[in-house]
């Protein structure tokens, strides 16, 4: 109600991509040590979005944002919705075989609307 009240509209911040829940592997999750053994898998992502600005790629599995293991979809938008207007997200993706550590910084879905 305050952020209606303070901005005239919900924020709904987004990043570009549509994801996928995938299951990892056992030797993967064992590999890198993962608590989680599930994510999700970028199947595709809007040219010129946050992400897409930011290198994730296709293929790319999300494991974690700001720390927050993600299994569904509704995890990437719960870990996005915290996020403060015009901070970033640090997102934990599985590239290859190997983890790296990407900052994003969402949109306003109404910005890019």
């Amino acid at each position: 109600l305050d952020e209606l009240l303070e901005r005239g509209h919900v924020r709904r911040p987004f990043i570009g991509v549509a994801v996928q829940p995938v299951a990892l592997s056992a030797s993967v999750t064992k590999q890198h040590q993962l608590e989680s053994d599930g994510g999700l898998l970028i199947v595709s992502i809007a040219d010129s979005s946050p992400a897409d600005k930011a290198g994730i790629l296709l293929g790319d599995v999300l494991l974690e944002a700001n720390g927050q293991a993600l299994a569904q979809a509704g995890d990437l938008l719960d870990a996005l919705s915290g996020v403060a207007s015009g901070g970033s997200v640090l997102l934990k993706v599985l590239r290859g075989g190997t983890i790296k550590t990407v900052s994003v910084t969402p949109a306003d879905r109404g910005e890019e609307e």
